[in-house]
């Protein structure tokens, strides 16, 4: 458990119970990478975490200065890094749990807790601290990288323009016309989730993004624009939208089997191949059209394809079925539509 960047892992414990901060910092000092500093007031505490950084955070929630839920909340914004744990009685549960939902604490324990228990729960809070501290590291170094790019890419521009300029070309917009793999995502009862709990049910989008990012990545798309609870992306092939679509609708299964039925987040999703136009960022045309009006025929948890897509992709694909001919709207002639097996949602 010991850490990269650090010779130990500075612990913060409070408890208003002078025997309890002793027994805890007694089972504690039994890691050898633990450094605990410990105390009985929650104004030290905060006195504290003013003046260093601790990795994780032990506090109990009956104190008379203030709970531990507000301890906590006031070091999430001193540490917003820092790992919370609250020691709780059974009678504050409901708290405790209202707390985790809202990200004030990590986890919660019970009085009287066991040992083993407590020492397994800090290692599993400081793996997660690690990781934490390794994927800030990574992003500072993308965002380092983003800089430079972005500085190269202004560079480019402004020669670009001063080429335009040199060449007297006056116009509009540019359009762009090509023929593209088009994939159009949108959540199913989106406003109903956002009506219940809009707090859950943000942080469950952005987990669903971070899926979808991470296929169109893997597949060589762009995403195109995520307003909202939908999103467009652009492939290079129709059999890569079309696994990048299958994947993510399974991935999004794991991740739905953790949530409560209630709060679960489904897609509907709808590929196409077809001309589109590119305009300021945005994509038009009828691989847009078709894909978005697939995307609203599906059932929740499925992928819908084209004909056009299926005879690209048909020598490589065994779990398609037809799905009928369908009169779009604003597309002239009827479109053939197959459904991919095996990603409807069961109840």
């Amino acid at each position: 458990m010991k850490p990269d960047a650090l010779q130990f892992y500075p612990v913060l414990v409070i408890d208003d119970e002078p025997q309890i901060v002793k027994i805890i910092t007694r089972q504690l000092e039994t890691e050898e990478t633990l450094r605990v500093t410990a105390v009985s007031d929650p104004n030290q505490a905060l006195e504290a975490l003013d003046n260093s950084h601790f990795a994780l955070i032990i506090s109990d929630n009956n104190m008379p200065q203030m709970t531990g839920i507000e301890l906590l909340r006031a070091a999430m914004e001193r540490s917003p890094h820092s790992r919370r744990v609250l020691l709780t009685g059974y009678t504050d549960q409901t708290a405790a749990i209202h707390a985790f939902n809202d990200h004030v604490i990590h986890r919660y324990m019970n009085k009287p807790w066991d040992k083993s228990k407590l020492l397994e729960i800090v290692r599993e809070q400081l793996e997660a601290y690690d990781q934490l501290q390794r994927d800030d590291s990574e992003r500072q170094e993308l965002k380092s990288k983003l800089q430079r790019r972005n500085q190269q890419l202004r560079a480019t521009l402004e020669a670009a323009r001063e080429t335009q300029d040199e060449l007297g070309e006056v116009g509009g917009p540019v359009i762009r016309h090509r023929l593209a793999a088009v994939a159009i995502a949108d959540v199913v009862s989106y406003s109903r989730l956002m009506g219940d709990d809009p707090g859950a049910t943000l942080n469950t989008l952005n987990d669903c993004r971070a899926i979808w990012r991470k296929y169109i990545s893997r597949y060589d798309g762009r995403l195109v624009n995520s307003h909202g609870d939908s999103l467009l992306a652009e492939f290079g092939s129709a059999a890569k939208a079309t696994r990048c679509a299958r994947e993510v609708q399974s991935e999004l299964n794991l991740l739905n089997a953790e949530l409560p039925v209630n709060r679960r987040m489904h897609y509907r999703v709808g590929v196409a191949v077809g001309e589109v136009l590119e305009q300021g960022g945005s994509l038009y045309g009828d691989g847009v059209n078709i894909a978005g009006r697939l995307q609203s025929l599906a059932e929740p948890g499925e992928v819908w394809i084209s004909r056009s897509v299926f005879e690209n992709i048909k020598p490589s694909i065994d779990v398609a079925e037809f799905a009928g001919e369908h009169k779009l709207h604003n597309i002239a002639e009827p479109v053939g539509a197959y459904r991919i097996r095996g990603q409807r949602i069961s109840a």
